[in-house]
């Protein structure tokens, strides 16, 4: 919020530029001036930018009960936004889920049409390009599955933080003094 409230004051910013600047009447005299540096161009100026009534991120600021200290987080806010934070972080959880199940599916499907390609070959119906744009496939599919093993973990752990498990979970235990 602070930081909002700062954007809200006016802006002092300092500029300046350097150029070669190379003129000429033909290529030749120009790309000379230029390369010289004999004809230096520069600029220094000063920006005063000031809002003027209520900007728009005035207007998005949050406004704040009257008797409110600042810092002083509303119980009811802070238990509305725990409580989203942990609803988005089983969307996630539940979303990966499905990706991997997908992501297993197609390395099973891929793993097959690599068989199936190879019984091909043995049998003289099949080439050495069609075996090979198989395996790629699988490859390309095994990939796809650990990254989607990956991100199902992460969103585990992302659950965990939002409902301040995590600890627990790991069987971390903090000194009291702390």
């Amino acid at each position: 919020m602070q930081f909002d409230r700062n954007q809200l004051w006016p802006e002092i910013d300092l500029q300046g530029s350097y150029a070669a600047n190379g003129r000429g009447t033909s290529f030749e005299t120009f790309a000379e001036r230029t390369a010289g540096g004999n004809t230096p161009t520069w600029a220094i100026g000063v920006l005063l930018t000031v809002p003027l009534g209520k900007s728009r991120r005035a207007r998005q600021l949050p406004h704040r009960p009257a008797g409110c200290r600042p810092g002083v987080a509303q119980p009811q806010v802070a238990r509305a936004g725990h409580r989203r934070g942990v609803d988005n972080a089983v969307g996630h959880v539940e979303t990966n889920l499905k990706s991997v199940e997908a992501a297993r599916a197609a390395t099973r499907l891929a793993q097959e049409s690599l068989d199936a390609e190879k019984k091909k070959l043995l049998a003289g119906t099949s080439t050495t390009f069609l075996v090979l744009q198989a395996q790629s496939q699988l490859a390309t599919a095994r990939s796809a599955e650990i990254r989607a093993e990956a991100d199902y973990s992460e969103s585990i752990v992302a659950l965990d933080l939002a409902e301040g498990t995590i600890l627990d979970k790991n069987n971390i235990v903090l000194d009291e003094k702390y």
